[in-house]
Parts: C-alpha cells; sequence; structure tokens
C-alpha cells in the first residue's frame, strides 16, 4: 500500500508554498480550511488550514502527496517545534523524507536551490539509493 501524504506543520505558509513550488517544483493540489479537531471537551478552538501539493506528475496528486498545517488555534499555540528532529535532538539525518527522482530531476532541484543558497549539508550512498540531506 502506497502513501497517500505526509503532513507536516509549518510556521510560514508562503515561504513553505515558494519553497515547495519554485524550489522542488511540486504543485498544489488542494486547500483545505476548516476547524481545528476537538480537543478533549469536544470542542475545537481554532481553525487550520492543509495545504497539499503533488510530488510527481500527478495532476491530481491522488497519492504521493506533501501536506502542511498552518494552525490557528489558541488551545496549540503558535510556538510549537517544526524541526521533528532539532526538537528531539537528533542529527538532521534521522527523520527525512526522500523522493524518488531521476538524474535530470536531481540535478534541476540541485541547481534551483544552489540559486537560493541553499547547500546540502550531507550526502549518503545508501548502496541502492543516494540521499542528500539539507536542513531546511
Amino acid at each position: 500500500m502506497g502513501f497517500h501524504h505526509v503532513a507536516l506543520a509549518t510556521h510560514d505558509a508562503a515561504v513553505t508554498h515558494r519553497f515547495y513550488t519554485e524550489v522542488m517544483g511540486f504543485h498544489l493540489v488542494k486547500v483545505v480550511a476548516s476547524p481545528t479537531p476537538p480537543g478533549p471537551d469536544g470542542k475545537s478552538s481554532g481553525f487550520s488550514k492543509h495545504f497539499f501539493y503533488a510530488t510527481d506528475e500527478s495532476p491530481n496528486g491522488e497519492t504521493g502527496m506533501m501536506a502542511f498545517w498552518e494552525l490557528h488555534d489558541p488551545a496549540i499555540g503558535s510556538d510549537f517545534p517544526v524541526d521533528v528532529n532539532r526538537s528531539h535532538g537528533l542529527p538532521v539525518w534521522v527523520n527525512h523524507c526522500a523522493f524518488a527522482a531521476t538524474t535530470e530531476q536531481q540535478e534541476a532541484v540541485r541547481a534551483r536551490m544552489t540559486a537560493e543558497g541553499i547547500a546540502p549539508l550531507m550526502e549518503l550512498d545508501h548502496d541502492w539509493c543516494h540521499s542528500l540531506y539539507y536542513l531546511d
């Protein structure tokens, strides 16, 4: 069974959108705005926007999407960590998302990252795949 999407929180939806569309080359498929799920009292105390990006050429993004939460909920607050590794005291390479890409796609993304001043922190050859690790 393939995954439908992976969702992460963001503090800045505009910066996240720009990065995943302009640098990574993904396309926005859907935005869902709704109340946040109810807390222990059964009530929602805020709202959220959930942005879905197709990670491949699928026009509808049926599978393999990245999603981001923009949260507006006083019960959650705004000072939550969004870097799962740093917040748990782990190195950048532990928790990560890896995208399948052709050599040409990898070179194009690397060129766009370089143009943005983003350099890989580490490259790792796993013997059956190759990973580039970026901090942000």
